[in-house]
């Protein structure tokens, strides 16, 4: 019996090195306030097993990783936040495992780590505060006794100089320098083309502490346009005269010659509210992201293209302040605004001045024929959901008696046949009236008009408990199909075995086949630049921008056509409206299988 106990406790810590060790060969990068290691999904993997490895629950793992939800795909990047073992210790075992190192005024985190010649990659795993760029004077680091003595300083210089290559990559606004010995902030200053006051405006500690070996300093990136930068030329309209403008002949515009400029570059204005009140909108920085992988591949391809960005925050005034500048006059497209009252100050500009412009992710009211939108509007997807509805079915229609999908309801009830059947559902509403209402002679198609997670996912429990039922008395399994809006892509909570157990439908204008190569290889080029993985945002920048500039070398409108290049997310399909406008018009529907396999269908 003792042989055996000792081959369990044996077995068990053999068990968690590996997991140590396998947690160890995984990059730990900070991203905000959060340190976390980036996983890449090898095949049979689930967030199960991935959150069993890491210590987290399976919900952390899809709360930082909404893609999660749908099947996961070998190569899929996903980013686990790391739980430090101290957390889920006693005072006693951290005493035992931990010496603690008391952070003074001066000291980086390559210093530290120099000193115990311990990695920093272990430091921030066992510490949440460790940052290589900045300390709090006076907290306390803990280092792990066992892994003292496992670095030395040619590691240590190696992993401080790719952080700081990280954090260059993830930075839209600076560089970051790793301070070497003998080098000064006057020397720096003159090799970033910079005054020293303003170096130490970027670095007020070294003002106290001086410089020191290992530091990061920050740095603006020389080759930043910022608006502060743009100072006006010419009287500025007011924001009323330019919105109000008539412009005339819409039917007959004809976008002026592509590459005029003297340097023959295409000029590109990006024009998005990458901060509101001062804070950073991550959604727009993740489009901006994924422009700049479009644009490194175009440029690899020997394109010369000219990019000024413009933070327009929420504001049209700041937007008709910025294009009084003469520069903009002479670009080749506009990539945003992305508000309403902002998209249509720059697009009466471009406009008069003969540049297209995008509405990248939000539909606009303007009708100017110089316009392409994105987002294809809502009677789009109605004419989707109309169509998928013409094949004849057994409709149920469950309407919760709270958090009703009014905006679902109203677009698709008008659809449905007279014999629809409505379930008025509440808490205490018996499963036998899913049993009476389901037929077993043709498919059933189930309507959830829901918006709360929690009520769906018990709704689609108890029809899933009701096929059951109705299977285990001997009769003809039921065929159901279960219908919702697309805030069922949205629900992250709720187990997708039922998705794919009710074949579960719901439209969309933002899906990401993630077994496309293409898909794989650019979240691992996104992971490599801004160690983060890329949203719906980040794919949508990419396909914008390559979209447009794949077709600026003739008149835009004539070739705006999807077969130069594949698309990470779902194709565009344009047609022209009545007064010019290009508007996108392709809405599918994502349908979850039996078979665990997921389509993407059209009209």
């Amino acid at each position: 019996m003792n042989r055996l106990i000792f081959l369990i406790i044996f077995l068990a810590l053999n068990a968690a090195v590996a997991v140590a060790q396998n947690k160890s060969e995984n990059t730990i990068i900070k991203i905000g306030e959060k340190n976390y290691y980036i996983h890449t999904i090898v095949s049979g993997e689930t967030v199960s097993s991935i959150s069993r490895r890491y210590n987290v629950l399976p919900r952390d793992i899809v709360d930082e990783n909404p893609m999660a939800i749908e099947i996961l795909r070998p190569g899929q990047m996903l980013k686990i936040p790391v739980q430090p073992a101290s957390k889920y210790m006693t005072r006693r075992a951290i005493r035992r495992n931990f010496i603690e190192h008391t952070i003074a005024a001066g000291e980086t985190l390559y210093a530290i780590a120099k000193k115990y010649d311990i990695s920093i990659s272990d430091l921030m795993a066992d510490n949440e505060e460790a940052d290589p760029v900045t300390l709090g004077i006076g907290k306390k680091l803990l280092i792990r006794r066992k892994n003292i003595g496992s670095s030395d300083s040619h590691s240590l210089d190696r992993e401080i100089a790719q952080y700081s290559k990280h954090l260059d990559n993830f930075s839209d606004h600076y560089l970051h320098h790793v301070v070497k010995s003998k080098e000064t902030i006057y020397g720096l200053s003159r090799q970033y083309g910079i005054t020293e006051e303003r170096f130490l405006e970027l670095n007020p500690e070294v003002a106290n502490d001086g410089l020191k070996i290992g530091a990061i300093v920050k740095l603006p990136k020389t080759s930043e346009i910022t608006e502060e930068k743009i100072e006006p030329q010419n009287p500025i309209e007011s924001e009323q005269s330019v919105q109000s403008e008539n412009v005339g002949n819409q039917q007959e515009f004809t976008f002026s010659n592509p590459q005029s400029s003297e340097d023959n570059a295409f000029r590109i204005a990006l024009m998005l509210p990458m901060t509101t009140n001062g804070k950073t909108n991550s959604s727009f920085v993740d489009f901006y992201r994924g422009v700049l992988i479009a644009l490194d591949e175009l440029r690899h391809d020997n394109m010369n293209i000219s990019v000024t960005i413009v933070d327009t925050e929420k504001s049209a005034s700041k937007v008709l302040h910025t294009l009084s500048h003469p520069e903009f006059e002479s670009v080749n497209l506009f990539i945003g605004p992305v508000y309403d009252d902002t998209f249509e100050v720059a697009a009466t500009f471009a406009m008069r001045h003969n540049i297209p412009i995008v509405s990248p992710l939000a539909q606009v009211s303007t009708q100017l024929p110089n316009v392409f939108q994105i987002a294809p509007n809502v009677s789009e997807r109605t004419k989707l959901l109309s169509h998928y509805l013409q094949t004849d079915r057994n409709i149920i229609v469950i309407r919760p008696d709270k958090n009703l999908d009014s905006e679902f309801a109203s677009e698709i009830l008008p659809l449905l046949p007279e014999n629809t059947t409505t379930i008025e559902y509440h808490d205490d509403t018996e499963i036998t009236v899913f049993d009476e209402s389901l037929s077993t002679e043709k498919d059933n198609l189930i309507i959830t008009l829901s918006t709360d997670e929690t009520l769906t996912e018990e709704i689609l429990a108890r029809i899933s408990s009701s096929q059951n039922n109705i299977s285990a008395r001997g009769n003809n399994v039921p065929r159901i199909h279960v219908l919702g809006s697309s805030r069922l892509s949205r629900f992250v909570n709720i187990d997708k075995e039922l998705y794919f157990k009710l074949n579960v439908t719901y439209p969309t204008n933002y899906h990401v086949d993630r077994s496309n190569p293409k898909v794989v290889a650019f979240d691992k080029l996104f992971i490599e630049k801004f160690n983060t993985l890329p949203t719906p945002f980040a794919y949508r920048g990419y396909d914008v921008t390559m979209l447009f500039l794949t077709n600026l070398d003739g008149n835009i409108a004539e070739n705006i056509t999807m077969g130069r290049f594949s698309f990470l997310q779902m194709p565009y399909n344009f047609t022209r409206t009545s007064t010019g406008k290009f508007e996108n018009n392709c809405w599918q529907l994502i349908h979850y299988k039996n078979d665990y396999t997921i389509e993407l269908t059209g009209m």
